[in-house]
């Protein structure tokens, strides 16, 4: 059975759950995907606005490929 990693956030009723959790400054081209699910998670703190964004955009267009 793999290790599956729960991801919640306070501001949700619905907990995420992967099975890898790849820390990143920047969202991959050609992300890695895995059958028991990957969560990028991005740090944006030093992002500007617009940046943030346009790294949102390019995540929900490989999502629609992806899905």
């Amino acid at each position: 059975m793999p290790n599956i990693t729960t991801i919640s956030s306070n501001k949700s009723e619905r907990a995420i759950k992967v099975g890898k959790v790849i820390y990143s400054l920047n969202l991959l081209e050609y992300p890695k995907t895995l059958e028991e699910g990957i969560a990028y998670l991005i740090n944006t703190k030093k992002m500007s606005l617009e940046d943030v964004n346009l790294l949102y955009e390019n995540a929900s267009n490989i999502l629609q490929i992806v899905l």
